[in-house]
């Protein structure tokens, strides 16, 4: 299904509810990163299809493509209570586009610059329904993560009227050869609904909450001790692609680490497999479980290295930091920052001021 959203002359702005092979081709070849790096994901296709709530918003000029926003539309937990909310997956234009306006003041949002793209987008930002001819105004956020060093794509959604919401990191968890512990298990199908119930305690305190995506690929695993399940988390095996690393250590990254005895079973830039987890949770006072259970997931699922996508203010994160051995991943890279940045609309301040107030839930489906 499809509706226009806007026709001028040549232009025309449609959402669709399944993704155009155009669409489809465009976001299989876009390449992710900030200045000197580069890499493109792997299994973008699958990820396409199995966005939940999807909104493909195209712009086009005659027939060709210019541009492309993929929006996941799902009510989110703002502290256990439901929000109206869409996430913006894909964010793919052509270069002549995206390019900022040189007089712009740094990081402030303004309606100038391009005279085609951003009335379009300040536009589709106000709504809260985008299939609905006549918008109902319910209190909408619109968000999207983008890396603190990135610099460039930061600013050009500051410029669509976005706003700085909170700090998200992601941190690597790392074992060159995990071992697995019989306490670890798939989920079963017909547990997922206690499995959710015990996801929703946990991260009651939190905002944008979504767990749509959480049991997908049957990828979830829990950690049974005398019969009972006293934790659990969902492990996405992710691909990615590296076209480029800056400077002289990415050249040896690129070129000399895959070789290496042991990093390089960490690290292949040309083909870099990870489990990008998600729904973390222990009954408490449990936290003990949260390293072993990690490595075990590796283990089982064939794979070295986990990433883990947290609010840097959470309690989550601190939990996280707690563990003595995050491996050797995370002491030569570190953790990588991002914003979690949010369009309002139809929002009150003191909504606005919750969100900010509040730590937020990651989906490591959205992040990969």
């Amino acid at each position: 299904m499809s509706t226009i959203l806007f026709e001028r002359g040549p232009i025309r702005v449609t959402n669709h509810s399944s993704p155009p092979q155009q669409v489809v081709s465009q976001l299989e070849s876009t390449a992710y990163g900030t200045e000197g790096l580069a890499y493109v994901h792997g299994n973008v296709r699958e990820k396409i299809l199995a966005l939940p709530g999807p909104n493909f918003i195209t712009l086009q000029k005659n027939s060709q493509l210019m541009g492309t926003v993929a929006l996941s539309q799902r009510d989110t937990l703002l502290q256990g209570a439901p929000q109206r909310s869409y996430y913006i997956r894909y964010f793919s234009f052509l270069e002549a586009m995206r390019r900022p306006n040189a007089h712009q003041p740094e990081r402030q949002p303004s309606r100038a610059g391009n005279r085609l793209l951003k009335p379009l987008l300040w536009s589709l930002f106000d709504r809260s329904d985008l299939k609905e001819a006549t918008d109902p105004q319910i209190p909408t956020l619109f968000y999207a993560y983008v890396e603190s060093e990135n610099q460039r794509s930061y600013e050009m959604c500051m410029s669509f009227g976005f706003e700085r919401i909170r700090t998200m990191t992601t941190i690597p968890f790392s074992r060159a050869y995990p071992k697995a512990n019989l306490s670890l298990r798939k989920a079963k199908p017909e547990e997922y609904p206690w499995l959710l119930s015990n996801m929703k305690e946990y991260y009651h305190g939190y905002s944008m909450v979504t767990f749509d995506t959480v049991f997908a690929g049957n990828h979830y695993w829990v950690w049974e001790e005398k019969g009972e399940i006293i934790g659990g988390v969902q492990a996405y095996p992710i691909t990615w692609r590296f076209q480029a690393l800056p400077g002289f250590t990415g050249w040896a990254t690129m070129n000399i680490v895959p070789n290496l005895p042991v990093i390089g079973r960490l690290f292949n830039p040309k083909k870099y497999q990870f489990a990008a987890m998600e729904g973390l949770w222990t009954l408490p006072g449990r936290e003990d479980i949260i390293s072993p259970m990690l490595e075990s997931v590796l283990a089982l699922s064939s794979l070295t290295v986990a990433m883990m996508f947290v609010d840097k203010e959470g309690p989550l994160y601190q939990t996280i930091k707690g563990i003595k051995r995050l491996g050797l991943m995370h002491s030569l890279n570190g953790e990588v920052d991002s914003e979690i940045i949010g369009r309002f609309a139809h929002s009150t301040p003191e909504n606005k001021a919750t969100y900010t107030q509040t730590p937020a839930y990651i989906s490591a489906f959205d992040c990969t």
